[in-house]
């Protein structure tokens, strides 16, 4: 099935062809579950591209992998709660928030 969406980091719009059924999309955007458990047959490339448009590139772009605060996850736990990387806080791309 083909999917577009406007990445939450560039603006872009980009269409993609996704191995997934019109149910599985409208369990997810009803907030049946979690896309991993709707959709467990996808990479979790393809998700993150359903979730926010943002593809393996940008991805790395905003949290590279030699990040030394993360290690290109993005967040991180202090005393037991989950806060943007500082590092990585410049892009302007916050998970928790976008």
């Amino acid at each position: 099935m083909k999917i577009t969406r406007k990445s939450a980091y560039t603006g872009e719009v980009r269409t993609q062809e996704i191995d997934v059924t019109p149910e599985q999309l409208l369990a997810l955007e009803a907030g049946l579950g979690l896309i991993q458990d709707i959709m467990p047959n996808l990479t979790s490339d393809e998700r993150e591209f359903i979730m926010t448009g943002i593809i393996p590139a940008e991805w790395d772009e905003l949290f590279p992998e030699d990040c030394p605060a993360c290690g290109g996850e993005g967040v991180r736990t202090e005393w037991g709660e989950t806060v943007t990387c500082p590092a990585c806080e410049g892009s302007g791309y916050n998970p928790q928030r976008d």
